[in-house]
């Protein structure tokens, strides 16, 4: 097999992206020198003792999302290494959802780094996993971080009344992020007497951006009325694109006017970019289609297309297939984007009632670079295509990516085949399996992870060679073949628990 690494070239929603982005780095670097060839659980046993080796092979196995990973999770999350934890509460939080609650739980009374309890508790308020007679116990530990945690989790209740006290004290706080979110949770309790101290911190050159934008989304989220003047010092000051685009975001949510506000700003704007990420807020408001209609006819392509994509996409059919191919045959990167976020949504929320999306993903896919020998920007979204239209699962879409896959070597069947990679859809070890024997090491590779990830038996060889020459690829392509190799033979749920019995 050479030194072949899988080309994973697909981004991750927010949360997963840096262990992610790790992972991938890590799949194309240098080898390991002086690794022997060992039994799947031996070679895991023995990386994940190597501190230096083990954030990599962590980082490999996470991304399988197995759940079997439990006893392994929760063992780090106990250990003495505080890096480890870390990465145990996201781990569980992303793999195991809700189920995860009670060891976050644990983590959240007993781990000695408040920086990792406050990790735990963000996760506990984001799957809604934690009471509010436990936030309020939480106010009265003796880190702030954790206490404002804990009040904005009340306030979001409906229990701001039981946290004026420490929404005031927390207003003192040496950290102005800390500060700006008690200040902003006082407002909308109707403490006016913040607003003044809120505009003048947005106001401040020296406030850095990222305060500002969390100030943004905060009053958005909250539905802070009373920051309105806050929201329009934002808008009208030089901050970042990103940070008066949420000023705007904030400003649609606390008026009633919002909508009209909105469609003002894309229709004057002379930024495709700009303009493209507000109509997206536009158009998940309930009072947005008048004004999409009316954008239908604006000289920005980009919101041209794209309002007429949104106006149609609800009912699918002939007319959602028209406007998806539209927007797509314009190529500009946001509307690109635009297209496969909303797809997602739309796949996973209706399978194959979202048929209409397939010509024109299927269109993309065949039409990036096909002779570039470095992949780009447009074969990630093209890897993105295919693993949208594998999860689809209709016989068009899955013929539509076999017809891509039985063509000529080209950068477009690289990234057919990394998009495969990411589908849960078991339908595509049957895409997959005529790539194990491809001359091209890395198309090889990206059929037998697909494989492996899948339980597929065809697998088994080609695993069993990268464990064998583990010293010839990187640690977290061995990890992972090592881990399917015992996804094979029904071992996965018993090797973490004897990789659990080892950490410290």
């Amino acid at each position: 097999m050479g030194r072949a690494e899988p080309r994973m070239w697909w981004s991750c929603r927010a949360g997963a992206a840096g262990p992610m982005i790790a992972l991938l780095a890590a799949l194309c670097a240098v080898p390991a020198a002086g690794q022997e060839a060992a039994a799947p659980s031996a070679w895991l046993a023995a990386a994940l003792k190597d501190p230096a080796r083990a954030p990599r092979v962590l980082t490999a196995l996470r991304a399988t999302k197995d759940r079997d990973l439990l006893p392994l999770l929760t063992a780090l999350a106990g250990s003495g290494n505080r890096d480890h934890r870390l990465f145990a509460v996201s781990a569980l939080a992303e793999i195991m959802g809700k189920e995860a609650a009670p060891h976050l739980h644990k983590v959240l009374r007993s781990d000695p780094a408040n920086v990792v309890r406050s990790e735990a508790m963000i996760f506990l308020l984001d799957l809604k996993a934690i009471s509010a007679e436990q936030l309020e116990a939480t106010l009265s530990v003796g880190d702030e971080g954790l206490q404002s945690l804990a009040a904005r989790g009340l306030v979001e209740m409906g229990r701001g009344e039981s946290v004026g006290p420490t929404l005031g004290r927390l207003t003192q706080s040496k950290d102005l992020a800390t500060s700006c979110m008690a200040r902003v949770s006082l407002l909308g309790l109707n403490d006016q007497t913040q607003l003044a101290s809120l505009r003048k911190i947005v106001g401040a050159g020296e406030t850095p951006d990222a305060v500002v934008g969390l100030v943004m989304e905060l009053v958005a989220e909250g539905e802070v009325v009373a920051a309105l003047p806050v929201a329009e010092d934002v808008i009208n000051s030089t901050r970042s694109v990103r940070v008066r685009m949420l000023a705007h975001k904030a400003r649609a949510a606390i008026t009633r006017n919002g909508a009209d506000l909105l469609a003002h700003v894309i229709g004057e704007s002379n930024s495709s970019v700009f303009a493209v990420r507000l109509l997206r807020v536009l158009a998940d408001r309930r009072d947005g289609k008048p004004h999409l209609t009316a954008l239908k006819g604006s000289p920005d392509a980009s919101v041209a297309a794209l309002s007429a994509f949104e106006l149609a996409r609800p009912a699918g059919g002939p007319a959602a297939a028209a406007a998806t191919a539209a927007a797509m045959r314009l190529r500009h990167p946001i509307v690109v984007f635009y297209v496969l976020t909303r797809a997602k949504e739309d796949i996973d929320a209706r399978g194959a009632g979202a048929s209409f999306y397939t010509e024109a993903l299927l269109a993309f896919a065949r039409s990036v670079p096909a002779s570039t020998a470095r992949m780009g920007p447009d074969h990630i979204r093209a890897a993105q295509a295919v693993t949208l239209l594998a999860e689809m699962s209709t016989p068009e879409a899955l013929a539509g990516i076999r017809k891509i896959l039985e063509g000529p070597h080209s950068a477009v069947k690289r990234a057919a085949a990394a998009g495969l990679l990411r589908s849960n859809n078991k339908a595509v070890c049957d895409l997959a399996r005529p790539l194990l024997n491809s001359p091209f090491p890395e198309l090889s590779a990206d059929a037998m992870l697909t494989l492996g990830r899948h339980g597929d038996p065809g697998a088994r060889a080609p695993l069993q060679r990268v464990v064998a020459e583990a010293e010839r690829h990187s640690d977290p392509m061995v990890a992972l073949a090592c881990w399917y190799l015992l996804g094979l033979d029904g071992q996965t749920r018993s090797v973490a628990g004897a990789l659990a019995a080892a950490i410290k």
